[in-house]
């Protein structure tokens, strides 16, 4: 019954929208008879839509005028160049270019200095920072002693012939920190290391030892090769680690000579070989007018001279003065004959050869010198002594010197002691 009444109700709408569709359609052809007239024409779409009412629409915006075409820029390749090397004109730079210069390196990093004591101890407070640098200066003070209880302390007295009459047994002019000495530590482990590693460096057939000027790196080369080394060996100004702290001035050169005298009497006594002919060879240099005025050139302002590293948003940058430093360093080593040397320098100067790179000390690093002067690229080619000569070595910053260097002579790697500086 519902669905029958449903039906019923469907068709009587349908039957209503026809009648209604029926009464409108003449009425809407009558209201557009006049367009059969020729002399009118069918409205706008403006007109139509405000004959219903509607609200007309905004005019269509003009086209824009397209844009005149950029003229292109005319080629500078030369006449007569061909598209292979026009585009490899175009290519971007693949990256520092080196080039092979036949000077080997064999780079070593100083063994550990009274003033890396004084890093190492201060760092091991650095949740209590108030007390830190009064701990770094008792580690200090307490290793400068130590040392200096066999008299190669500064300063060194001597006669008008500029040889040794006596070295210094107390720590007065040590405690201002300049141009500190190895830790006692850190001077037999260098004699332990250069013994161990001695056989590899005869080996290289080393064609001179360029050292830094300053005492930490003239200590470390004759505890470690003094007695391989003869007259091949040079004091080099340019070597002396970036100036920061009074640690990295150095000496003039007749007070590094008394040093030396005051350290060959100590390997005397322990009897350890300090070869006749490098010694007289390091006295020559170091008395010489032309050392002293290199040793002077190469820190600008001495004896007070300007920093060499500035830290811009707490990081150590170096400054143009300490790079230009650097330039003359490699264009000095690239002036020698071609052979294999062995620089005894400081961590600072490490970050320049191998950029990116910290080295722990007594770090040793092998590789060749680049040859291109145009680049600031320092080395050719390097690699970790260790990975070279299958030898367990100190390399870069991570585990403590201290702990390579006890492993490497067969014995308990201890406790870390810390971090070291780049001093």
């Amino acid at each position: 019954m519902v669905a029958t009444l449903s039906i019923a109700f469907w068709l009587f709408a349908v039957r209503c929208s026809a009648l209604r569709f029926n009464d409108i359609a003449p009425a809407r052809d009558n209201a557009w008879s006049f367009l059969e007239h020729d002399d009118l024409q069918e409205p706008s779409h403006r007109a139509q839509r405000a004959s219903r009412g509607v609200r007309p629409a905004r005019p269509a915006r003009p086209a824009r005028p397209a844009r005149p075409t950029r003229p292109t820029r005319p080629s500078r390749e030369p006449e007569g160049a061909s598209d292979e090397e026009a585009v490899a004109e175009q290519e971007p730079d693949a990256g520092p270019k080196t080039t092979p210069s036949g000077r080997k390196i064999i780079f070593i990093r100083h063994g550990k200095s009274v003033t890396n004591n004084y890093g190492t101890k201060a760092r091991s407070f650095n949740g209590l920072s108030i007390l830190s640098p009064f701990v770094g200066l008792g580690a200090l003070l307490s290793s400068a002693k130590k040392v200096c209880a066999a008299c190669i302390c500064a300063p060194y007295q001597m006669d008008d012939y500029s040889e040794l009459v006596s070295g210094s047994c107390n720590i007065a002019l040590e405690k201002s920190g300049q141009d500190s000495l190895l830790s006692m530590s850190g001077y037999r482990f260098t004699g332990q290391l250069g013994s161990y590693m001695k056989k590899k460096v005869l080996a290289e057939n080393v064609t001179a030892f360029l050292v830094s000027p300053l005492r930490r790196t003239l200590q470390t080369a004759v505890a470690a090769f003094g007695g391989i080394m003869e007259d091949n060996v040079e004091p080099e100004p340019l070597l002396h680690e970036s100036y920061q702290t009074k640690s990295d001035l150095a000496r003039e050169g007749r007070q590094q000579w008394g040093f030396l005298q005051a350290l060959k009497k100590q390997m005397d006594n322990e009897s350890k070989t300090f070869n006749e002919v490098a010694l007289r060879s390091l006295r020559s240099q170091l008395l010489s007018q032309k050392f002293a005025l290199e040793l002077k050139d190469s820190y600008k302002g001495w004896p007070n001279p300007a920093l060499e590293k500035t830290k811009i948003n707490g990081k150590k940058k170096a400054t143009i003065a300490f790079n230009e430093r650097m330039r003359k360093l490699r264009r000095k080593i690239l002036a020698k004959p071609p052979g294999t040397y062995v620089i005894v320098s400081h961590g600072g100067i490490g970050s320049y050869f191998f950029p990116g790179n910290q080295l722990e000390n007594l770090a040793v690093v092998v590789g060749e010198l680049n040859n291109d002067y145009e680049s600031d690229t320092a080395m050719h080619s390097y690699e970790l002594a260790s990975k070279r000569w299958g030898l367990r070595l100190p390399g870069w910053r991570g585990e403590s010197s201290f702990q390579v260097v006890r492993r490497s002579l067969g014995l308990k790697p201890g406790r870390s002691r810390g971090t070291t500086s780049t001093d």
